[in-house]
């Protein structure tokens, strides 16, 4: 879990990537947003979004259920008496009144939460603060919604566009489609799969929304939820040599494989540097832990003595030949295993020494 409690202002960051950023870091705690006066608060278990008793705004949703016509004045102040009266909470207590049925009062709360966080999404000025804790799963009404997804859906139902005019990048920066390990667990729809793909030869974002058949408005709003998302990242202006990163499908696979081992060996000399001898289990057991989600090719891949991965020989003959969709699977695998080495230093050093291996990392790449 991490401990340290952060802040900031949503004219600086946007609400879409304070989220991204809860769900990559996977952290637990308590995230407040303040605007013009009013103030919400919402709770993270690992990255997901839950429901607890704690930052739940009870009397908030029961008076939404009445203005929306879902309870009648009669059946609210009959619960709220019974709950006294019986000292219950008032959604225990419409529920076991028969007000609403509980399959219907869950769905409910979860639909008001998502409203709530949603409305949130255009707000181009305020402050968010998250502080970590861990709530009893006791305490939780609602658990594991997928961050990933509601972030889409927040933006899907943004109404104005001045957040997202105010950190899209300019027309000119060229940006690609990137193909992360959670790629496949995100639910694009049609539309957005469709833009996605048009990412595929790293144009100008100004070329690719003139392109786009949806039109420069929801064009620019589903490349702005790529970008926070790190579904689309900066690519290399055309003519300026590329980096060895590990984002493009087609790029030669041994040199993508020598950037990510580079980066493997810096991060094994980072935690050796603070922990000893020790990292060398600390990054076998990260490996061990995501091993059965990786590729083939890496079944039986092992830490070399400097933190480098070597594969065996038909892994290093399998890298050569793949697919593009066997691409995509080493390159997800690549991703998944360095963000468990980092997860790994986290786990061990804490979250102020993971912020400086994550910049070392930046600067690695800018290198590569």
């Amino acid at each position: 879990m991490d401990e340290i409690a952060y802040s900031g202002e949503l004219a600086r960051t946007p609400l879409a990537r304070v989220l991204s950023e809860i769900w990559h870091r996977e952290r637990s705690g308590h995230l407040t947003l303040r605007h013009k006066g009013t103030s919400r608060a919402f709770y993270f278990e690992r990255g997901n979004l839950a429901v607890e008793r704690e930052t739940f705004p009870e009397q908030e949703f029961l008076d939404s259920l009445f203005a929306g016509g879902t309870l009648d004045l009669v059946s609210l102040t009959r619960s709220e008496d019974y709950a006294r009266k019986e000292h219950l909470t008032p959604l225990r207590a419409l529920v076991e009144l028969g007000c609403l049925r509980a399959e219907k009062l869950w769905n409910l709360i979860e639909s008001f939460t998502r409203k709530n966080l949603f409305a949130a999404f255009d707000w181009t000025e305020g402050e968010y603060a998250f502080a970590p804790g861990q709530a009893a799963q006791s305490a939780q009404l609602i658990r594991g919604l997928f961050l990933p997804d509601l972030i889409l859906e927040g933006l899907r139902e943004t109404a104005g566009t001045a957040v997202i005019d105010a950190h899209l990048p300019a027309d000119e920066e060229p940006i690609q489609r990137l193909s992360p390990y959670f790629l496949e667990l995100v639910r694009l729809a049609p539309h957005e799969k469709y833009l996605w793909n048009l990412l595929d030869s790293g144009r100008p974002l100004g070329e690719v929304v003139r392109a786009s058949e949806l039109g420069p408005r929801e064009s620019r709003r589903i490349l702005f939820a790529f970008l926070c998302l790190g579904l689309a990242g900066p690519a290399q202006p055309k003519g300026r040599p590329a980096r060895a990163g590990l984002d493009p499908l087609h790029a030669d696979m041994e040199r993508v494989f020598a950037a990510f081992n580079d980066r493997a060996a810096y991060i094994f000399k980072f935690i050796s540097k603070e922990l000893g001898p020790v990292a060398v289990n600390l990054i076998e057991k990260s490996l061990d832990e995501v091993r059965g989600r990786l590729d083939p090719v890496f079944q039986e891949a092992k830490f070399k003595p400097d933190g480098r991965l070597e594969l065996n020989a038909p892994g290093k003959t399998n890298l050569n030949i793949a697919t593009e969709e066997g691409r995509r699977s080493l390159l997800r695998s690549l991703d998944e295993v360095l963000a468990a080495e980092v997860l790994a230093a986290k786990r061990a050093l804490g979250s102020a020494h993971e912020a400086d291996l994550i910049r070392g990392l930046e600067k690695l790449g800018e290198s590569l």
